[in-house]
């Protein structure tokens, strides 16, 4: 299976800690859950992607799937940390992110 053009383009702007990028993949009214929190709208998003990633950490898709309307990326998250695996669960809108949950790989 192939990853959307829009996923795709997230993760190659997240791994290049692009925050300008980051904001084009996201509705503006986009919600992101991640680490316990939500972020509303693609501003903050990109923002608290820039500043959690830290410019040290990268993500390889390891395995990509759909259940129903979302699109499930298995990523290995990779830093100045030991290597961990989540899950990146995506739904589209229109050709963009319009809700992204980051959660532990169960």
């Amino acid at each position: 299976m192939k990853l959307e053009k829009i996923i795709k383009q997230y993760f190659e702007a997240s791994n290049n800690y692009n925050e300008e990028e980051l904001k084009k993949c996201f509705t503006s009214n986009s919600i992101l859950f991640d680490e316990g929190r939500q972020y509303s709208g693609n501003v903050t998003i990109a923002k608290h992607i820039q500043q959690a990633n830290n410019q040290n950490v990268k993500v390889k898709v390891l395995q990509i799937r759909t259940e129903g309307v979302k699109t499930i990326v298995i990523g290995e998250v990779t830093g100045s940390f030991d290597p961990i695996l989540l899950d990146f669960t995506f739904t589209l809108s229109n050709g963009l992110i319009s809700e992204l949950a980051i959660t532990n790989t169960k």
